[in-house]
């Protein structure tokens, strides 16, 4: 790092690495709450999925919401490797 001293550049780095984590942290709890508000508001009687982790959390937690939060968690990490994959394919072949 460029005008850092030996002491001072691992402090520059965490910092660095520590403000884009809690960039995301924020960004993804902004738009959890985003999509509760949302669904709270338009839903009128059907009962959506963030509604129903909502009265779900304050009744106790039904094995059905981990199964789906497992279920999504596990196609979205599959989609991410698969396309992580397909990248780095890409760019072997040189296309």
């Amino acid at each position: 790092m460029s005008g850092t001293t030996p002491s001072s550049a691992p402090t520059l780095l965490l910092a660095r690495r520590l403000s884009s984590n809690v960039a995301a942290f924020l960004l993804g709890f902004a738009l959890s709450l985003d999509d509760f508000v949302v669904s709270n508001l338009t839903s009128g009687r059907i009962q959506t999925y963030p509604l129903y982790v909502w009265s779900a959390a304050r009744r106790g937690i039904p094995p059905q919401v981990n199964v789906w939060g497992t279920i999504i968690f596990v196609l979205t990490v599959t989609v991410m490797v698969l396309f992580l994959w397909s990248q780095k394919r890409r760019r072997k072949v040189g296309i």
